[in-house]
Parts: structure tokens; C-alpha cells; sequence
């Protein structure tokens, strides 16, 4: 009988998972599970767990024990909190074991082209769901599902895209695949009209268009140009985004009712600082839970200064008032950690274009994390685990020495283990 290779298992478990991440919910949870089984059971034949213990495993798992200390000692009890804390755990898992993981590049770019492929493919279904069915109103991935959360997981696989396109690596027909990917993405996001997620991918490009240039030594004002006159072209032939932007300003909610949604986090997190009122329970925050921490605090605002919703509109904010400081901090190093990570390590001179890429990708979905989570709950989720995905194989080359256009030999492998 035919030995299953795990190694094999444990990368097509993977592939699986980006396959399936943006389209359909179970299998991407039965691959997820996979993968981590098949990742323990292959660290634990080969004793190689990937190095010693770092900073980032204790970040992250103090991102864990915030999140579930938010469902145990949080000011509500929560209805789906321990769900949501699940969430945390499992992208939080992945992240940690794709950094101690080790890949060779024919199966990094193939992981990469799934991940553009399936989305792809998931945003086919939702413009027939928007332009043939009529059942959608805003263009949306199917297993992602609310436009918002859709167009940031959209913005991370088109920083995936452009990241890869840049590099210049692969045949002709490849790289004009690549760019129809680009282009087919970048319009997509000004279909689904999501400021909040728009906003982030522009940062995003111009950061990377200045690494560009830096590494390159080459003039920015040119790719600059070309960014201006892609926003122009975009809103000239899809004007729904500036539309949108034209009816809040004349309803005087530009901010989308986000800075009072800030203040209602604040009042929560004024009354329960440590854990928060409980990781789920911003919904919980009714008007008479308003009035009795005004009442308390002697401080009372006019009506129009709050607004409820199931969540504060901000990854900081949402934070903050669900988890408190315990689960607040955490999050804030481990972001902070991973800006400084990509500064350090970003492309100087002649560089890899797998090494281009990853770093690309990796820097698309901390910016679109960051920025974005000015304005929405990002790292949620389906975008929360593909953003840890990208930045967590970043991390294993960066741990590898994997900037190099060439694999290591055997005998270079076998040192670098030896050292470890």
C-alpha cells in the first residue's frame, strides 16, 4: 500500500485553503484544519519546529489569551463571543505555523496563483449575483460576504497582483495575465464602491511605487502620475464611489457616522478598561446601556453625537471597547512589529522576484490592515486569515534568508538547520 506523503498533504492542505477562502465556508474550514493537523504531525516526525521561541509567538499568543480573556471576564456575556475568539485562534494558529514552515519557490508561486485565480473566479459569481441575478445589491465575495469585508479581502489579492505584475517575473503571457488581474481588480473595487477599503489600497500603491523607485533608482513621479490617472480613469468610467462620497458630504456624514460610533467605543471602554465589554458584544450597547454609563459618568452627550451598530465601524475603536486593554495592546505591538519588520526588509538593489513579491503581498495586507482599520473591523475573518497567510510565508523566507533568485542546495540547508 502507497505511503500518503504528508509534506505533499500538508502543502496541498494549504492550497486548499486560498482556494476555497473567498468562495465557500465549509471546505475552507475543513482545509484549515487540515492544514494545521498535517503541519503539527509533520513538526513532530521531523523535530523541526522552526527555530526557537521569538517574539512573534508571544505577541500572537497574547493576542489569543486577550481575545478569550474578553469572553470569560468581558462586561456582557457574550451570545457568539466564544465563536469570534475561535476566529482569533485559527488565523492566529496559521500565521505561526506558516512562519516556522519552510517552502520552495515553485510552490510559493503556485499557493500566489490560486490565491489571484480563486478570487477571480468567487468575483465572476458575485457580478452575475449583481449584473444577471439582481440577488446582490453590492458586489461581494461569496464566502466573505458583506461588501465592506469583500472589498478589503479584493484590495489584499490585488496588492497579491500588482506585487507579482511589478516583479517581472514569468513568460509574456504571464505577465499580461498578471496585469489583466491588476486592472480586473482595481475596477472591481470601485464597483463595490467601498471608500473604506479603496482608501488603503491607494496607500498601499503609492508605498509601494516609492520602495519601487527607491530600489530601483529610479524617478517616482511617473508611476505617480500613472496611480492619478488610473483614480481618474476608474471614477470617470465607474462614478458610483464619488456619487456615494457627494451624497454623504450633503448629508454631512462623510465619516459615515464612524467618529460617533468612536464615541460610543470610548464610553465603553471608559466603563470596562481591562477585557472590555466582551469580544461580539459591541451590539449589546442599546440606548439604555448608553444612558445609565452617561448617568454614571455624569458626562452626556446629545443624541446625534452616538450612533449604535453591531460593531464600531474600526478595527482600534472595536478593539478597544470588545476587549479592552488586555486584548488592545497586543494587537497594537503585533502590527507595529510587523510595520518595522517590512521597513527592515524591504527590497534594496538587485533583489529575487519571489522576494519582490512576498514582500509586496506582505505589505498589501499590513497596509490594507492598518489603514483600513481606520475605517472598518479589519483582520476579520476570511481577510484576516489570507492577510496572515501572505505575511506569515513573508516571514518564513525573511527567517530563511530566502532573498535570493536561487533555492539553496541541499548542503545549504542541511547548514542551516545544523545552525538552528
Amino acid at each position: 500500500m502507497r505511503r500518503i506523503n504528508l509534506n505533499s498533504a500538508e502543502q496541498w492542505a494549504l492550497i486548499a485553503v486560498v482556494a476555497f477562502l473567498p468562495a465557500l465556508e465549509a471546505p475552507k474550514n475543513v482545509a484549515v484544519l487540515l492544514y494545521l493537523v498535517f503541519w503539527l504531525i509533520n513538526r513532530w516526525r521531523s523535530k523541526d519546529w522552526g527555530g526557537p521561541w521569538s517574539a512573534w509567538d508571544s505577541v500572537v499568543l497574547a493576542m489569543l489569551a486577550g481575545a478569550y480573556a474578553s469572553v470569560a471576564f468581558g462586561g456582557f456575556w457574550p451570545d457568539k463571543g466564544l465563536k469570534a475568539a475561535n476566529d482569533v485562534v485559527i488565523y492566529g494558529l496559521v500565521f505561526l505555523a506558516l512562519r516556522r514552515s519552510r517552502f520552495d519557490q515553485k510552490f510559493i508561486w503556485q499557493l500566489l496563483a490560486v490565491t489571484i485565480v480563486a478570487t477571480l473566479i468567487t468575483l465572476l459569481y458575485g457580478y452575475w449575483g449583481l449584473l444577471v441575478t439582481k440577488k446582490r445589491v453590492f458586489l461581494g465575495l461569496n464566502s466573505v460576504g458583506h461588501v465592506n469585508h469583500s472589498a478589503i479581502y479584493m484590495g489584499i489579492i490585488f496588492s497579491v497582483a500588482l506585487s507579482w505584475a511589478g516583479a517581472a517575473s514569468g513568460s509574456l503571457r504571464s505577465r499580461v495575465l498578471l496585469w489583466a488581474a491588476v486592472a480586473a481588480l482595481w475596477l472591481s473595487l470601485f464597483v463595490a464602491q467601498a471608500r473604506g477599503a479603496l482608501i488603503p489600497v491607494v496607500v498601499f500603491v503609492l508605498l509601494w511605487i516609492f520602495a519601487r523607485a527607491v530600489m530601483l533608482q529610479r524617478a517616482i513621479w511617473k508611476p505617480v502620475l500613472l496611480v492619478l490617472l488610473m483614480l481618474g480613469g476608474a471614477a470617470l468610467l465607474l462614478p458610483g464611489v464619488i456619487d456615494k462620497t457627494k451624497g454623504s458630504a450633503d448629508a454631512k456624514q462623510l465619516g459615515a457616522y464612524r467618529p460617533a460610533l468612536a464615541k460610543v467605543a470610548v464610553l465603553a471602554v471608559r466603563e470596562y478598561p481591562i477585557f472590555g465589554v466582551g469580544i461580539t458584544n459591541f451590539a449589546k450597547i442599546n440606548p439604555e446601556v448608553v444612558a445609565r454609563w452617561q448617568e454614571k459618568s455624569g458626562q452626556l452627550l446629545a443624541p446625534e453625537e452616538l450612533y449604535l451598530s453591531t460593531h464600531a465601524h474600526s478595527l482600534y475603536f472595536n478593539t478597544l471597547a470588545e476587549r479592552g486593554i488586555i486584548g488592545t495592546l497586543p494587537l497594537l505591538l503585533f502590527l507595529g512589529g510587523l510595520g518595522l519588520a517590512l521597513f527592515r526588509q524591504r527590497p534594496l538593489g538587485q533583489t529575487s522576484a519571489l522576494h519582490q513579491t512576498l514582500w509586496g503581498a506582505a505589505l498589501g495586507a499590513w497596509v490594507i490592515t492598518v489603514v483600513g482599520g481606520v475605517f472598518n473591523t479589519t483582520l476579520h475573518h476570511e481577510h484576516a486569515l489570507i492577510a496572515m497567510i501572505l505575511i506569515g510565508i513573508w516571514l518564513a523566507k525573511v527567517r530563511e534568508g530566502g532573498h535570493t533568485s536561487a533555492p539553496c542546495s541541499v548542503e545549504e540547508k542541511d547548514r542551516v538547520t545544523a545552525a538552528r
